[in-house]
């Protein structure tokens, strides 16, 4: 084996290395290695750009997303809010139109209250006599109440279907208190 001098190396013979072909670095070697390892480097670095700008994309549709659901939640937290401040006034004016239907019966009941006491002060006027009628009938009453041989006459006159009634109208009217001694003790009279 032959050995070579190389260029670099003038030295003793202790540093003798025995090269070999791998050993040997030709400057065409040396600047190709290189750029091979810049290529690789390279394209190792455009990888890495594109995989990020993948990874951003992801992110920036997640981002997106997550926005988009952060806007939707907000509005329809607004609307809610919404609804329920609506919903309060309808159930305000609700009550309120029921108060208002209420109040609008009772004003038409009272009108209609209004016209029948009006209609019967009407009748009534004409059905109530004067001081001396009264008086005439404040007699005839006491007579029928005290004289119950009248009454007794008129009972005997009366068909037996007009009888109930007319023994309520004598016992609740001329002798209304039927439980104090004096009417009661009249009350049996007229029957004997």
């Amino acid at each position: 084996m032959l050995q070579t001098p190389s260029r670099a190396s003038t030295a003793s013979s202790s540093s003798f290395q025995p090269i070999s072909r791998q050993n040997t670095m030709s400057s065409y070697d040396g600047s190709r290695s290189a750029r091979q390892s810049k290529r690789y480097s390279m394209s190792a670095l455009y990888m890495s750009i594109s995989a990020n700008e993948g990874d951003l994309q992801i992110e920036d549709e997640l981002a997106k997303a997550q926005k988009s659901l952060r806007d939707l939640k907000s509005k329809i937290s607004s609307q809610s809010k919404k609804n329920f401040v609506l919903e309060k006034d309808v159930r305000y004016l609700d009550s309120r139109i029921a108060l208002l239907i209420q109040n609008r019966m009772a004003l038409e009941e009272q009108n209609e209250v209004a016209s029948h006491l009006e209609d019967a002060l009407e009748m009534q006027q004409g059905v109530f006599p004067n001081d001396d009628k009264t008086q005439k009938y404040g007699n005839l009453l006491f007579l029928l109440q005290s004289e119950p041989r009248h009454i007794a006459h008129l009972c005997r006159l009366v068909t037996m279907s007009e009888i109930d009634s007319l023994l309520q109208t004598v016992m609740f009217t001329i002798y209304g208190n039927q439980y104090e001694s004096r009417e009661e003790h009249l009350l049996l009279t007229m029957f004997q």
